[in-house]
């Protein structure tokens, strides 16, 4: 248990570090697009009065500017722009003015909005040309908002006990901007299981296959321009009740295959329910981190097998942090490679003997505009199902590929579509 304690403690402190920016601001392009709008199709044009009184406005903006008054500046630019919505300069007005009260971000949004308006090839070069160069990072899009479609497979060779197969599909819908579902479909192969055959089984075959939990996940998502955080709840749907003690064995060892993570996705005969948070900030350049934290009840349905053989109510208590660096293959960004390393530790106290396990998963990854592919390993770092390279102990090879899916929350672009 001394790994899962330590991890622990590395997730608490991560997840401390990683929630703090939750006040941070929008991405900056869409935060002055929503502060002064763009004139309406077949709109009225603006009034003789809204011309002279931003004209008016432009002056008192000016005096406050040369006054070194620059939120006062730019607050009177931003009156004037709104009354008169095809003056478009005044964007580089206001962009002066914020760049000397020292917000560089929005400085440079606001020159970008003034292209944007104006046309590039309207707009002298100088300007176009410093929009280029201080363009700043690509907003972080937290990997749990991400739409798409995915296929896992997890393999563990026991070095004993045969070699269990488990995969995972997911379909993850970022349906608005704010609310993301996603639907989980389990299943476990077992090959050779014959040195953990069970008298209450049928004869020892040399397969055995089971179905997991299928779960369903909702999560509330709060996003900012380095990062995001979700909450929400999972709820399983217990299909290992219904199968044979076979089955029910297999899929017990596919929550060993998982380190014991996720573990209502494989409990046998129970009806698993859970709460979760999750946090993914980007802490420097291509550098992230993401820290989450679950609890699940696992509600007895009959005797199960394996380590749930009893008709007891369980409760795992979960937390991980994972850090990832992403390596840009192109300028835009939509092509990247990524490395990612992590600890999860599972904690369960109605498990009798050793009820709390530490593993370690690294890997590397390829994430694009229409695929997204990793390959990487999971570790066990304490009893009972590590160290990872002794006889029968935990070391997994696992293999993902996923496709996004475009168009279900928000406009292209946005941070819920995909990259």
């Amino acid at each position: 248990m001394w790994a899962a304690r330590l991890v622990t403690m590395v997730g608490v402190a991560a997840t401390s570090v990683v929630a703090a920016p939750a006040g941070a601001q929008p991405a900056p392009l869409d935060a002055v697009s929503r502060d002064y709008p763009a004139c309406r199709a077949g709109a009225p044009a603006p009034t003789v009065e809204d011309v002279a009184a931003a004209k008016g406005l432009h002056a008192a903006a000016r005096r406050h500017f040369e006054r070194g008054a620059f939120e006062a500046a730019s607050r009177r630019w931003g009156e004037a722009y709104r009354l008169d919505c095809s003056a478009h300069r005044l964007l580089l007005n206001l962009a002066r003015a914020e760049g000397r009260r020292g917000r560089k971000a929005r400085a440079w949004a606001l020159r970008a909005l003034y292209v944007a308006r104006t046309g590039r090839d309207a707009t002298a070069p100088e300007i176009v040309a410093m929009v280029d160069r201080d363009r700043p990072p690509d907003p972080h899009r937290p990997r749990f908002a991400a739409s798409e479609a995915s296929l896992s497979t997890e393999v563990w060779p026991t070095r004993g006990a045969g070699t269990v197969v488990a995969f995972a599909a997911t379909l993850r819908a970022a349906l608005t901007s704010d609310v993301v579902v996603d639907v989980v479909l389990p299943a476990v192969v077992w090959f050779d299981p014959d040195a953990l055959a069970d008298p209450r089984g049928d004869d020892v075959e040399d397969v055995r296959a089971g179905a997991g939990n299928p779960r369903v996940g909702v999560g509330y998502t709060h996003r900012w321009f380095t990062g995001g955080l979700v909450g929400g709840g999972r709820l399983g749907v217990p299909l290992t009740s219904v199968d044979d003690i076979d089955a029910q064995t297999a899929a017990g060892l596919a929550g060993d295959v998982y380190g014991w993570t996720e573990l209502g996705l494989w409990a046998p005969a129970r009806v698993p329910g859970s709460g979760f948070v999750a946090v993914d900030q980007r802490v420097s350049g291509p550098f992230s981190v993401g820290a989450e934290a679950e609890t699940t009840v696992l509600l007895p349905l009959g005797r199960g097998a394996y380590r749930m053989a009893d008709r007891g109510v369980d409760v795992a208590l979960e937390g991980g942090v994972e850090g990832r660096v992403e390596f840009p293959l192109d300028g835009p960004r939509r092509h990247r490679l990524y490395g990612d390393l992590g600890g999860h530790v599972v904690y369960v106290p109605t498990f009798g003997g050793d009820d709390a396990q530490a593993t370690l998963r690294f890997g590397v990854g390829y994430r694009g505009p229409a695929l997204s592919a990793r390959i990487g390993t999971r570790w066990g770092l304490d009893e009972p199902l590590g160290w990872a390279f002794r006889d029968r102990r935990l070391a997994t090879v696992a293999v993902s590929i996923g496709v996004p899916i475009p168009g279900l929350a928000d406009a292209a672009g946005s941070l819920a579509s995909p990259p």
